[in-house]
């Protein structure tokens, strides 16, 4: 059976609530800025899917902790979810560490395309382009202490790509047996995929050791570090089969976040999966040397970096 391809932004980890970080002291041009990035790169976020005529956005967890974040993170949501509305797009999102669902109860009622997956166990359901059936997806939103019970996800029974929506690191052979062509996941700054041949202990499988090494790598993930099992540039194969997949954050909020960040725009059949990455950062770290020889003058030390910087922002 053939069915139409389905295309989609992939996103996670946008984090309003956490500004751009990990300087002694910012220059007053750019306070402004490091201040607004998160919201910036958001909001490229949601024009890649209006430029792109997606069909829906996934939004894979940590988009923003209400409590922290304020009344501003509310009124951002509202305008890009109203924005989306406008051109049909709808939204698809399992909450992470920093979403409470309690506190977005209300909020969903006057947010009718978005789609807030339940805690606790898997939630399946067809998107639908006019009268047509395009995708099912199965997703679920985090509850901590509550392990993720994958046998839960599958394929559609109708032959629809089957796509699962999950915050954190499955067991990725396990997944593939469920039938899925694509499993969108959050929970980690950098982008990658997670390889489908390995079986990285997870927090919520293995024993005791494996468990505690686990969530020790979550953390370090977290915090912008690819695990061992972590593949963060696979090869043009398996970009045009991908299984498991995390799109980083939009924004990197410190040092240790290298290179451009994004989101992953996705189109599939149920057959064949493509995905190309979308840069939406509003500020950008990057690693430069600079080598000088021990009778460089200041003069000429000035001139060195005026020219790195320079040739950075080509």
């Amino acid at each position: 059976m053939q069915h139409t391809t389905v295309r989609f932004v992939h996103a996670s980890d946008l984090h309003l609530e956490r500004p751009v970080g990990g300087l002694s002291e910012a220059p007053d041009h750019l306070r402004q800025v490091l201040v607004d990035a998160p919201y910036l790169a958001a909001q490229r976020v949601f024009d890649c899917a209006v430029a792109e005529a997606v069909d829906f956005v996934v939004l894979a967890g940590d988009v923003v902790d209400a409590a922290r974040a304020g009344a501003r993170a509310v009124a951002f949501l509202d305008e890009q979810f109203g924005r989306l509305a406008q051109h049909g797009i709808r939204v698809y999102w399992a909450g992470g560490n920093a979403e409470q669902p309690e506190q977005w109860s209300d909020m969903f009622q006057a947010w009718p395309n978005v789609h807030l997956f339940p805690a606790g166990q898997v939630e399946r359901l067809v998107h639908r382009r006019g009268d047509t059936a395009v995708a099912c997806l199965s997703g679920t939103s985090r509850r901590k202490g509550q392990p993720v019970r994958l046998a839960q996800f599958g394929p559609d029974p109708d032959g629809l790509p089957s796509i699962g929506v999950l915050y954190g690191c499955p067991a990725a052979p396990a997944v593939l047996r469920r039938g899925l062509c694509y499993l969108a996941l959050g929970g980690r700054h950098q982008r990658g995929d997670l390889p489908m041949t390995e079986q990285p202990p997870t927090a919520a499988s293995g024993t005791n050791g494996q468990r505690q090494r686990a969530a020790q790598s979550e953390k370090q993930d977290h915090r912008g570090k690819p695990s061992r099992n972590f593949k963060t540039q696979p090869s043009m194969a398996q970009r045009l089969a991908v299984l498991a997949h995390f799109p980083g954050t939009p924004q990197g909020r410190c040092a240790e976040h290298l290179g451009p960040h994004g989101c992953t725009l996705v189109e599939t059949d149920g057959q064949r999966t493509h995905t190309r990455f979308i840069p939406t950062d509003a500020v950008r770290w990057i690693d430069a040397r600079l080598t000088i020889d021990e009778t460089a003058t200041r003069q000429r030390l000035e001139e060195l970096l005026r020219e790195q910087v320079q040739a950075m922002r080509r």
